[in-house]
């Protein structure tokens, strides 16, 4: 105990109130915590803690199904009008005229014929890019 602690722990509220020049009503009221706001704050407890947004945001309504089918089967009915296009030439055809049959964009053909290529229906000049051509296996 230290000395400051003694020398009040011998005091009497009056002494108190007497020596930091307050009234009795004055110590006990900050003593208790009720007079000036000072009431202590109860301690909080830990409640389960929910993510940021889950209370803000409305529930997700299920998924609509997909009047085209779904990308699987969108992407093989286009890798097959692909293969259509190049089987159907009677010579080596660039990918300009496959999209010219088979519709799509560039990106979307290249797909298409990467995926023929690779399971040996489609094989290629072997050309740069910009001037391959595509023919049947």
């Amino acid at each position: 105990m230290t000395s400051l602690q003694q020398l009040v722990g011998n005091m009497t509220v009056s002494d108190l109130a007497r020596v930091a020049g307050i009234d009795v009503q004055e110590v006990v009221a900050t003593v208790v915590g009720n007079s000036r706001g000072n009431t202590p704050k109860p301690a909080r407890t830990r409640t389960a803690s929910k993510s940021r947004g889950a209370s803000r945001r409305a529930p997700r309504a299920a998924a609509k199904p997909n009047p085209r089918g779904n990308r699987d089967e969108r992407a093989a009915a286009y890798t097959e009008r692909v293969r259509a296009a190049i089987v159907g030439a009677k010579a080596p055809v660039s990918s300009a005229e496959i999209r010219a049959k088979a519709g799509g964009n560039t990106a979307r053909c290249g797909l298409a014929i990467k995926r023929l290529v690779a399971a040996g229906v489609v094989t290629h000049d072997g050309g740069k890019t910009s001037a391959r051509r595509y023919s049947a296996a």
